[in-house]
């Protein structure tokens, strides 16, 4: 079909928000050793990849996707910050730095904290990198649209695409971030400087904040015009079975980035849909009479 496929990863994916965080998975359940910390010394309902030991077994997992080859592997950032906190080699390689402890709660999140997490998760994600690459396979993201949010937890964007670690960056999932974020791409824009692809967009679902308005195709190609018009590559839909009533929106959508298609949505002129139908699935022949209700 033509399309490029990351598998993707949800960073901190190892349990279930309250009040369901009794389903888990096993290496969050057994691995009480390896939670994130806070401040006061109290564990958190996080993973924490400030662990060399949490970083070679999500290693081991990517390898293991690599093997089914894909043409990247895409980090959801959206789903799991922050990743570290006050962990024993956060704590450690603060005093590496600066010669002394932190003084916590109050430097929790001191410039000279976040600047030892920025660095200790840029290691990882140069890992990742450096694994992925191996493969001759790319390695992508995905980052919520606050950016003095990111910074706060642990997550400098910046940093990583200078390192060159990802091909492309999709920007601004949607989930509780601020929607007016959305207009405003000039942070968004110093992420492209350092060659690294950016795809402005996000959620469809509207009470995530989401990017796309809900109903009104013409509201969604003038957004997508905008994203076009401040020089980015393209845009991503985040969610996109929430705005497709029918199976012919997304035949409108998928041709978003044709300009003069964009004009005529927004002058309320949609394009018309051509329609095929699929006789053959590989050795699958397929007809039209559904044996849904055949038992």
């Amino acid at each position: 079909m033509g399309l490029e496929l990351h598998y993707y990863f949800r960073v901190s994916a190892f349990y279930w928000p309250f009040p369901l965080h009794g389903y888990t998975s096993t290496f969050y359940a057994k691995n009480l050793q390896w939670h994130c910390v806070d401040e006061y010394g109290q564990k958190v309902r996080r993973i924490s990849y400030a662990f060399s030991e949490v970083q070679d077994i999500i290693l081991e997992y990517f390898d293991e996707l690599l093997q089914y080859n894909p043409d990247g592997i895409c980090l959801a950032f959206n789903r799991g910050l922050p990743l570290m906190i006050c962990e024993q080699p956060v704590i450690e390689a603060f005093e590496r730095s600066y010669g002394r402890k932190p003084e916590l709660p109050d430097e929790v999140d001191s410039p000279e904290m976040l600047k030892i997490r920025h660095n200790l998760l840029c290691e990882f994600i140069g890992r990742v990198h450096k694994l992925v690459s191996s493969h001759g396979k790319v390695l992508s993201c995905i980052i919520p649209r606050d950016f003095e949010r990111n910074l706060l937890f642990g997550l400098d964007i910046e940093m990583l695409v200078r390192n060159g670690f990802f091909e492309s960056v999709l920007v601004g999932a949607g989930h509780q971030d601020d929607p007016g974020l959305n207009l405003n791409l000039e942070p968004v824009m110093k992420i492209k400087e350092h060659g690294t692809k950016v795809y402005p967009g996000g959620s469809c679902v509207n009470a995530h904040g989401g990017a796309w308005k809900p109903g009104d195709l013409p509201a969604r190609a003038s957004f997508m015009s905008h994203i076009l018009d401040n020089g980015f590559d393209g845009a991503y839909f985040w969610d996109i079975d929430q705005i497709v009533d029918s199976g012919t929106e997304w035949e409108i959508i998928r041709q978003f980035g044709h300009r003069e298609i964009l004009n005529q949505i927004m002058d309320g002129k949609l394009p018309k849909i051509k329609y095929h139908e699929t006789r053959k699935i590989y050795d699958l022949t397929v007809d039209r009479y559904n044996p849904w209700n055949a038992y």
